[in-house]
């Protein structure tokens, strides 16, 4: 026993001694965190935002996250984030980066992992809110769903005639969970073969910035099977009491459109935005436009946009936000099962098609949205390492008809 723990002690000596450069690499760790409590103020019938209800919430929008990165010498690093959110995850801690870095020159760098989809501006610091003046970022347009990839990254930092210029190009895939607002099921959703770029100058007080993704969206569900068949046994049973209007060529045709709509199978979907932001002496401005297209699929051409502005008054800052909500439905399957199924006159086919037309409703029209919300607040730097915000948001949705307002603060702080 004593020989054997001798001859461990030496293999852990040499083992110490062969990694000792690398164990000696530079750790930085850095980190934030979000406690926030927000309540609605309106209604119950008028709808929720956020997350919140009538009660006062502490959970809905507190976070923390601790990063570390590794200098491994030689144009090396590596890096890794950890988030833990109060809403869903419980403040269950779970790894969002992790990614290899590599100088291949001075001004472009290659990173392999997990790491940061760039589709907005504020994407790098999306979850630290104190990096922005806004209590949280404006869900019109930060709110698609997907913000971390595992793949490749190149970026290209470098001046361009008096511009700072960064080019960041990105390709690989992301794997995550969904809640459906209309169903309340949990999907499994893939975005595969992502490639896209985004592209930001910056000179002094101006930063204006362009993005663009293309991918293929992969969402299985039951529930669009059951949908077609249900349009089947529809049809098949409106052909068996040889019904004018009913053919089995219109059934094929409408079966066909129907697979091809409800099923995301590696389906195009493609991501473009544009924005900007000021920051000159106490003004500071933003904006941001994006438009999310998923073709041949029930979702929603989604167009959204905000426009902010504030000013800094020692160590308050005031602002005001409009956002905006600009979805557009898919009706074209809806008003082909429509053509492909009239009216029959018999009360048990015409609920059934009823009952379907519901069902088709829900599938091509429960992302549907139009609707704006304005929201104003106040930042108070009390610390040079936190900020206390409190801000209040109405919005008038214009689809629901409902004008849900909230209001909610927050301490965040970065350490």
């Amino acid at each position: 026993m004593k020989t054997r723990a001798i001859k461990a002690g030496f293999a852990v000596s040499a083992l110490a001694l062969a990694v000792s450069p690398a164990m000696a690499a530079e750790i930085r760790i850095d980190g934030f965190a979000n406690f926030a409590a927000g309540q609605m103020i309106s209604d119950n019938d008028e709808g929720s935002m956020y997350g919140y209800d009538d009660d006062v919430r502490f959970n809905q929008e507190s976070s923390y996250g601790i990063q570390f990165r590794g200098d491994l010498q030689e144009k090396l690093s590596i890096t890794a984030q950890i988030v833990g959110k109060g809403d869903v995850e419980e403040y269950d801690a779970k790894v969002t980066w992790a990614y290899l870095s590599y100088e291949l020159t001075d001004e472009l760098t290659v990173k392999i992992g997990r790491s940061r989809v760039p589709y907005f501006m504020y994407s790098d610091f999306l979850d630290v809110g104190y990096a922005y003046h806004w209590l949280r970022p404006p869900e019109s347009v930060y709110t698609l769903g997907f913000e971390n990839q595992d793949g490749i990254v190149l970026e290209h930092l470098t001046d361009l005639m008096g511009w700072s210029s960064r080019l960041t190009v990105m390709g690989g895939r992301s794997d995550s969970s969904v809640v459906d607002d209309a169903t309340g099921d949990t999907l499994d959703v893939s975005i595969r073969n992502q490639m896209g770029a985004a592209w930001s100058m910056n000179r002094d007080w101006f930063t204006a910035r362009i993005a663009y993704f293309e991918s293929r969206l992969l969402i299985p569900s039951d529930a669009t099977g059951v949908l077609v068949d249900g349009v089947e046994t529809f049809y098949n049973t409106a052909l068996g009491f040889s019904i004018p209007g009913y053919s089995t060529a219109s059934r094929d045709a409408l079966l066909s459109t129907l697979s091809n709509d409800l099923n995301f199978d590696e389906d195009k979907a493609s991501f473009a935005g544009i924005g900007f932001s000021v920051d000159y002496q106490n003004l500071i401005a933003s904006a941001e436009y994006t438009m999310v297209r998923a073709d041949e699929t029930p979702l929603s051409d989604r167009n959204s946009w905000f426009v902010s502005t504030g000013y800094r008054i020692q160590k308050f800052t005031p602002y005001i936000t409009y956002e905006k909500w600009d979805f557009n439905t898919q009706t074209d399957t809806i008003e082909a099962f429509e053509r492909a199924a009239p009216a029959t006159g018999i009360p048990l086919l015409d609920a059934g098609r009823d009952a379907l037309l519901d069902g088709l409703e829900l599938a091509f029209t429960s992302e549907s949205k139009d609707a704006e919300t304005i929201g104003v607040g106040v930042r108070y730097d009390f610390h040079p390492s936190a900020a206390l915000k409190v801000e209040y948001n109405q919005q008038d949705n214009e689809t629901t008809d409902q004008k849900p307002k909230v209001l909610a603060a927050a301490i965040q702080l970065v350490f």
